[in-house]
């Protein structure tokens, strides 16, 4: 085994070395077409499109419920212009809400002051409007969701002259209400912290909510429900109030948020670049004003970035879309690239100073090609099994990082070795690192009267053995890194405080919880941020409803049906992850209706369409 590894890595190692030979005669035609494929490759990104639907990124891709929604989207079409049900809905809807706070030390909604600033701002939003060609100010009530013909509002109730008088005669029950003899409502969902009294009427809450739902049964009613959702969010930005403070959001909000986010990133991948370029200008500056490595290693992070920018561009080219967890890779080709560089220039600086420019580079790819090969494998392989996750973001994030390390790996041993090539000819011409101009030797100028200044600036040598071009940065730790590390007592905490990595870790991994906090895919200013943490705060024991719904013919009007659907939502019932106290049936309604009796076919559904959908026409949707 030895013998054959040996042998395998001195025939991989000869491949690179013919071709760093290679590259020392042809540096220039080389790099000049490294820079225009990375240049080209990054007007990919022109093309890029974006995805930050989190239902889409955070689910698996084709999965049974995906379908099921398909499904049901395709037997119940969507007529939220005028029989809106939110329960009826295959999706989460199309909406503005606003959680309200008081700002008084009683924390209490349900005072004068505030239900009149919730008045004000209910006005408020009713009369934000969009502009639309061919149509002129849409307000909320030409967009709005609409049952019975009135718009679907949540907490809309509140003001109303029937609960502000029933409120100040303390007759609101808790926590169903009749505004009308025809007409109930639950209101536990728009209310939080509340406080009865002995017959349980209501006599305070700690928080109440307002959503103003949108139609979206066409292409043209979403595309103006999201753009009245955008005047909904600059609206409430500006809202000011000394009595009530408010948390906003829209159905929107999250995915537009989690986009603004990635200029966020944008901004740190500068900072960090920066310090990348002048961290590898330090370790690399050493030497003298000849044998300066300060550019390869400035270059060694410019390749780094080719690669990252050909990645973006290539991939969006190939129609795989961006998603928010990409942001987070250049950060990791940096890293990667820089690795990459800082192992060419050590077997550089391994080699025999005195051998001409193809004999160095050549010895160089030889040692070095190798272990950067391996490692951008290593790294590859390991992205290459991402990109077969069934979650998008996870894919979408392995594949545009997978070909990041190519890339980078490619311009390392490209446009790197090249730049490499022309600082050693550089080096053996005896020039200038700034302005290439050729130095005289400091022997020669030595005892000549000129200034120090002149004299460590205006003069240099290439190196006359290994390690002589070496700066602080790579001696220090080569020399006393190894001393420290085998000295017993470090080696004994070495272990301890691996013993205790090892250990906190292993209990860290039994703590892991599994779910996912909204709040924490957008920054902590962002008002989403607020809006989520108030949600979970006030209103987090309420989820979305599951439904059952049966496809094909499925005879309702018998024993046994009725019987198989009651099995089924005792079942439901028994899960810890619903809410048995709320439920909703069309069948056990009906047969509550005509006190359970059992009908034949025809009698069933025609007292089910003459009657009782006459009276809950809800239900036909």
């Amino acid at each position: 085994m030895p013998a054959l590894y040996q042998h395998t890595e001195k025939f991989i190692g000869g491949i690179f070395a013919s071709y760093g030979r290679f590259i020392s005669r042809h540096p220039w035609q080389i790099l000049i077409g490294s820079l225009i494929l990375s240049v080209s490759l990054g007007l990919g990104m022109l093309a890029m499109e974006r995805e930050s639907n989190v239902e889409a990124l955070y689910t698996p891709i084709n999965s049974q419920a995906s379908i099921d929604r398909a499904r049901v989207q395709e037997l119940y079409p969507l007529t939220t212009a005028s029989d809106f049900f939110i329960y009826q809905l295959p999706n989460l809807g199309l909406w503005g809400e606003v959680i309200v706070i008081s700002k008084a030390g009683d924390s209490n909604v349900l005072t004068e002051g505030v239900l009149n600033s919730v008045a004000e701002l209910y006005e408020e939003v009713l009369n934000i409007s969009v502009f639309v060609n061919n149509t002129g100010n849409v307000t909320y009530t030409d967009i709005c969701a609409v049952l019975l013909g009135n718009c679907v509002i949540d907490g809309g109730l509140f003001v109303s002259n029937w609960f502000r008088s029933s409120f100040n005669e303390t007759t609101v029950p808790y926590p169903i209400v009749s505004p009308t003899p025809t007409r109930s409502l639950d209101i536990s969902f728009v209310l939080s912290g509340v406080k009865l009294n002995d017959q349980d009427m209501l006599l305070s809450a700690e928080s109440l909510r307002m959503r103003f739902y949108l139609r979206e049964d066409t292409t043209e009613e979403r595309s103006i429900s999201w753009e009245w959702e955008r005047k909904f969010v600059e609206r409430m930005a500006s809202f000011k109030h000394d009595v009530i403070d408010i948390a906003y959001a829209s159905s929107e909000s999250l995915y537009i948020e989690i986009d603004t986010n990635t200029g966020g990133d944008t901004f740190l991948f500068s900072i960090t670049f920066s310090i990348m370029i002048t961290y590898a200008s330090l370790v690399t500056s050493a030497g003298n004003f000849v044998s300066s490595r300060g550019h390869l290693g400035r270059l060694g992070v410019i390749a780094a970035l080719m690669g990252i920018v050909s990645s973006l561009g290539l991939v969006a080219l190939c129609g795989v879309k961006f998603v928010n967890i990409v942001g987070v890779m250049p950060f990791l080709i940096l890293g990667i690239g820089v690795d990459d560089m800082f192992i060419i220039l050590a077997g550089y600086g391994q080699t025999e100073p005195s051998g001409s420019v193809e004999y160095r580079i050549s010895e160089t790819f030889r040692t070095s090609a190798i272990a950067i090969t391996i490692t951008s494998l290593t790294d590859l392989l390991a992205f290459c099994v991402g990109a077969t996750s069934s979650f998008l973001s996870v894919r979408n994030f392995c594949i545009y990082t997978g070909v990041a390390v190519i890339w980078c790996y490619i311009f390392q041993i490209t446009f790197f070795g090249c730049c490499l090539v022309l600082h050693e000819r550089r080096v053996k011409a005896n020039r200038h690192c700034l302005t290439c101009h050729v130095l005289p030797f400091p022997e020669e100028i030595r005892g000549q009267g000129k200034s120090c200044c002149v004299f460590c600036c205006c003069t240099g040598s290439p190196p006359e053995f290994k390690g002589q071009e070496d700066g602080p940065c790579d001696r220090i730790p080569r020399v006393c890194l190894p001393k420290i590390a085998l000295w017993p007592p470090v080696k004994m905490l070495v272990l301890l405080l691996f013993g205790w990595y090892l250990g906190m870790s292993i209990y860290g991994a039994t703590q892991v919880k599994e779910g996912l906090i909204l709040s924490d895919l957008v920054t902590d200013d962002s008002y989403y941020h607020k809006y989520a943490d108030s949600w979970r705060r006030y209103y987090g024991d309420i989820g979305p409803v599951i439904s059952y719904n049966m496809d094909g013919p499925v005879p309702y009007w018998t024993e046994s049906t009725q019987e198989d659907i009651r099995r089924l939502l005792s079942t439901a019932r028994e899960s810890p992850y619903l809410d048995s106290d709320f439920e909703i049936s069309w069948l056990e309604d009906y047969l509550k209706f005509n006190n359970y009796e059992v009908f034949p076919k025809d009698r069933f559904i025609r007292e089910l369409h003459m009657q009782f959908f006459s009276i809950l026409p809800t239900i036909s949707q």
